[in-house]
C-alpha cells in the first residue's frame, strides 16, 4: 500500500506541556523493543504513513506492518470493550482453557488446510501464514468458543484430571468454571453444599482449569517482542 504525502496532515507530536503523544511514545517504544514487524487491527491503517515517516527521521529501519479485519459481534458491530465481553478474566472466570481461547483466536479471519479446527499450538504456528488471512471482518462466536473449550476439557479429562479435594465457593468465577465443566460433559467430583448449588472447582487450577484473575489478552499489540 502507498501513501501520498500530499494527503498527510501536519500532525503534532508533543502537547504544549511538552507531553508526549501517543504516535511518537509508540514509535520509540517499538524501537526500544526492536519491533520488526507491526501487526494490528484496522483501524489503525491511517496511523502508518505517519509512525513510517517518524522511524525514518529516528534513524531507524521501518518494521513491516500488516494490519488485520476488525473482530465483530452477533451484530456485526466492531468489539467494544465498553459493550462486549473482551477481557480475558472473564473468560478465565466462566471457565475458558487458555488453550482453547489460543485456539480459536488463531481463526478469526483464518483456517488451518484441510477440514480442520483444533490443532495443537506447534501445528497452528507452522500453518499460520499473515497473508492467507481474510480481509473480511471476522465474527467473534462465542457459541464455537465454548465448543472448542468442551473439546478441549474432555481431552483433558481423557489424560485424567485431578479429582478436586475440598469445596471452594468463595469465587463467583469458580462456581461459573464449574458449570463450564460441567457443560463440557464432566463432573466435578464435589458439591459445595446442596443449598449453595456450586459445583467444587477445587484443584482444577493445578491442571491449567483458569481460575485466577490475571489477565494478558490484548488485540492489536504490535509483535513479535523479543
Amino acid at each position: 500500500m502507498r501513501f501520498d504525502n500530499a494527503a498527510i496532515d501536519d500532525f503534532p507530536v508533543m502537547r504544549a506541556d511538552g507531553s508526549v503523544l501517543f504516535l511518537l511514545a509508540n514509535v520509540v517504544d517499538d524501537i526500544d523493543m526492536r519491533i520488526s514487524h507491526v501487526v494490528r487491527g484496522e483501524e489503525h491503517l491511517p496511523n502508518t504513513p505517519k509512525q513510517q515517516l517518524m522511524w525514518q527521521a529516528l534513524d531507524h529501519e521501518p518494521p513491516v506492518w500488516a494490519h488485520l479485519p476488525l473482530l465483530v459481534n452477533e451484530k456485526r458491530q466492531k468489539l467494544s470493550k465498553r459493550r462486549d465481553k473482551v477481557a480475558l478474566e472473564d473468560y478465565k472466570a466462566a471457565g475458558y482453557l487458555a488453550e482453547a481461547m489460543r485456539n480459536y483466536l488463531m481463526l478469526l479471519g483464518w483456517a488451518p488446510s484441510g477440514d480442520r479446527e483444533i490443532l495443537p499450538w506447534p501445528a497452528l504456528i507452522e500453518e499460520f501464514r499473515l497473508d492467507e488471512v481474510n480481509l473480511s471482518p471476522a465474527f467473534f462466536d462465542i457459541k464455537k468458543l465454548r465448543a472448542i473449550n468442551g473439546s478441549y476439557i474432555r481431552e483433558l479429562a481423557g489424560r485424567g484430571i485431578h479429582r478436586p479435594q475440598r469445596a471452594v465457593a468463595d469465587r463467583p468465577g469458580r462456581a461459573v468454571a464449574a458449570r463450564s465443566v460441567q457443560r463440557a460433559g464432566l463432573r466435578p467430583a464435589g458439591v459445595a453444599g446442596a443449598d449453595q448449588g456450586r459445583g467444587d472447582v477445587g484443584d482444577y487450577r493445578q491442571r491449567g482449569f483458569p481460575v485466577s484473575r490475571r489477565a494478558g489478552l490484548r488485540r492489536g499489540v504490535p509483535g513479535p517482542r523479543p
